[in-house]
């Protein structure tokens, strides 16, 4: 039996994840939305895997326990929230500017700039591990885990839970990904340009109000 927890527990952190990434409201999903859009499917897939990593990555502290540490260390926390502010005014200032990228474009622009993909990663880690809110999420969603009693927190397999966190929430926004690949030759080219600067003032927005947030407290 005790061979067969580290299965249940990476099983629990990939569904975890798979299912708490379907929502489209939050910034990374509207961010792979607008690469999607844009034709930029790798770039998507950066930005996705970059939050994968950065919410597996919070998912096992929570389920070492270390979710409670981080959230006193004001001047740790603090930081994080500042990196999350920062990303998200910037990408949202580069796609309510830029709007949407033909296909052709996004991919030329990769070949002249190698290290896009690390970048990608990096704003894709950077907006879920300065996401204020992330800790309380997860926090709620391990305590709900444990009371069905399928699975126990601790330590020694935080990093398979992690890791199952981060396989979910890549597989749904890479399966996204795929939708929008096959789909969007379908959509209107204007009305897609406009949701996409639609997405970036939304993520100033979302920024702006998490600077505010940092702010009050």
């Amino acid at each position: 039996m005790g061979a067969l927890m580290p299965w249940s527990e990476a099983l629990a952190g990939l569904l975890m994840g798979f299912f708490g990434s379907v929502p489209v409201a939050g910034p990374v999903a509207l961010v792979v939305l607008s690469k999607g859009l844009g034709g930029d499917t790798a770039g998507g897939r950066h930005v996705a895997l970059g939050a994968g990593l950065g919410e597996g990555l919070l998912a096992g502290a929570v389920f070492a326990g270390m979710g409670l540490f981080i959230a006193e260390s004001p001047a740790f926390a603090s930081a994080l929230h500042w990196v999350g502010v920062a990303v998200l005014l910037a990408v949202g200032a580069w796609f309510s500017i830029r709007g949407l990228a033909s296909p052709a474009g996004a991919q030329a622009g990769r070949v002249d700039e190698p290290d896009q993909a690390l970048r990608e990663v990096l704003v894709g880690a950077g907006m879920v591990l300065g996401n204020p809110g992330m800790l309380g999420t997860w926090g709620g969603a391990v305590a709900a885990l444990e009371g069905t009693g399928l699975v126990v927190s601790r330590v020694q397999t935080a990093a398979i839970f992690g890791a199952g966190v981060s396989i979910g929430v890549v597989a749904w926004f890479w399966a996204m990904l795929a939708a929008l690949q096959r789909w969007r030759g379908l959509m209107n080219g204007k009305f897609m340009d406009a949701l996409v600067r639609g997405v970036g003032i939304t993520l100033i927005s979302m920024g702006l109000y998490a600077g505010f947030r940092v702010l009050g407290s």
